[in-house]
């Protein structure tokens, strides 16, 4: 049975801050507070220590997905912030190189993603990463508003009609072919 809804219907939000180091971004997101919006850190940067806010010191990719999944360590706040995926980006690969084998045949100790072989390595993250985003997608259906905070980075922009361009882009895996590219998964999900 469907049921028909009309309209305005408000819901929890997906927001992506990103920016240069020291410029604000995680004093914005401490200052959802000032409009009734208590938010918890998910601090992977320790970049915090300076604000009045409630933070998780996170240490691993591990971490996180266990903060995220812990009911009570939520109640009461009205918004995840992670801060910032670009660490938590981090984690993921060393995650990635501890717990994905190199292949069935193959005994290879793996130290770097580059060493699952031509962007196998890559394609582990991308998947990894998906993780993070059904975790925060979770806490979006409970109603809380989810911040992700990243560094940035300048990126070359192919234009088809004249000539390319750089910009301003969260600093996040994005091979040129677009394919695993957890940079265009993450503005997609919030929305672009």
């Amino acid at each position: 049975d469907f049921q028909v809804q009309t309209g305005v219907t408000r819901q929890a939000r997906r927001i992506v801050l990103y920016g240069p180091g020291g410029v604000g971004k995680s004093t914005l997101a401490a200052n959802m507070s000032q409009v009734g919006i208590k938010p918890l850190f998910l601090d992977l940067a320790h970049g915090t220590e300076d604000l009045d806010t409630a933070r998780v010191a996170i240490e691993s990719f591990d971490d996180v997905r266990s903060a995220l999944a812990a009911d009570d360590l939520w109640e009461g706040f009205g918004a995840v912030v992670i801060d910032t995926v670009t660490d938590c980006e981090e984690m993921i690969s060393q995650w990635v190189c501890r717990n994905i084998p190199h292949g069935e045949k193959s005994a290879k100790v793996i130290k770097s993603i580059d060493d699952y072989g031509w962007g196998k390595g890559y394609r582990h993250t991308y998947e990894t990463a998906l993780c993070l985003f059904g975790d925060l997608d979770r806490h979006i259906r409970a109603g809380r508003h989810v911040v992700v905070i990243a560094h940035e980075c300048v990126s070359n922009v192919p234009n088809p009609g004249g000539e390319d361009f750089i910009r301003y882009e969260p600093r996040l895996q994005a091979p040129k072919n677009g394919k695993d590219s957890i940079r265009h998964r993450l503005k997609k999900w919030c929305g672009d």
